[in-house]
């Protein structure tokens, strides 16, 4: 509750302060993930101690809301910490693609270009597609334009070509005519 009440207030820092005390001090997965949550938006000076201290906790989900605190707001700091969990990463996860899309890192590229190829699951391959996007990188431009080749799922078509158009991807053509 005490984070909750001190989500209200995310200029002050004496309230991301309290919150990183609190963090340090508690190790129960629901209270650290609150916190993550009231943290998610805040413009703290503590911010970005919480998200790192958060992405190094993989009790109770508590990572994936620190990864969802990044997607919320990047967090520069977190940068290296979130390309750890994308390199250990076997296949795509949710919170992890939003905070590498928020970052937009091309040294994602391939690896993300990967998965949106072979992924199944729609939603997953539209969060892929948006990522690939961000990136913009010769690896994304080229997976985006396979992807428009290969794929017959219609949303995610649609979400490639607009991915495409906002691109140029003057390659896509063809391949939609």
């Amino acid at each position: 509750k005490i984070a909750f009440a001190l989500e209200a207030w995310p200029e002050n820092s004496a309230a991301g302060a309290a919150l990183l005390a609190l963090f340090d001090r508690v190790s129960a997965p629901a209270v650290r993930r609150s916190i993550l949550y009231a943290a998610a938006k805040a413009a703290w000076p503590q911010r970005a101690a919480l998200v790192l201290r958060g992405l190094r906790d993989d009790a109770g989900g508590v990572a994936g809301v620190a990864l969802q605190a990044v997607a919320a707001r990047p967090e520069p700091a977190a940068r290296e910490a979130v390309l750890a969990l994308f390199a250990e990463a076997l296949a795509p996860q949710p919170d992890l693609v939003d905070a590498v899309a928020a970052l937009a890192e091309p040294r994602t590229s391939e690896t993300l270009s990967r998965w949106a190829l072979h992924e199944s699951n729609v939603p997953l391959q539209l969060k892929l597609v948006g990522a690939l996007q961000k990136n913009s990188d010769a690896l994304a431009r080229a997976a985006l334009l396979k992807l428009l080749q290969t794929q017959t799922n219609a949303l995610t078509v649609e979400r490639t070509i607009i991915a495409a158009e906002e691109l140029a991807l003057a390659d896509a053509v063809p391949t939609l005519l």
